[in-house]
């Protein structure tokens, strides 16, 4: 699973830190070069990751909070985690 914390540092300071979105994306299956990939995209991290450690399975299979969610298939695996996550803001936004 690859999570995406989104933070907001008010004029570059991290103690003020501010959570404002997550995106959840999880391998559902595929082969050695294509796989398919469900997601869920939060913008209210805190309620959905809190304490527990398997809180981002929450956003993906319970959609807590999750404003988009859906699966993109058929993606190159070779193409990497950055193209991934394009993909997916794509695929959320179309």
């Amino acid at each position: 699973m690859v999570v995406v914390k989104i933070e907001m540092w008010p004029k570059g300071d991290k103690n003020h830190k501010r959570d404002l979105a997550t995106i959840a994306i999880s391998n559902v299956g595929g082969d050695h070069n294509e796989a398919s990939y469900k997601y869920a995209i939060s913008n209210q991290f805190d309620s959905v990751f809190g304490t527990r450690e398997n809180d981002a399975f929450l956003l993906l299979d319970k959609g807590a909070n999750a404003w988009k969610k859906g699966i993109l298939r058929s993606f190159n695996r070779n193409s990497g985690v950055v193209r991934l996550l394009h993909a997916v803001l794509k695929d959320a936004f179309r």
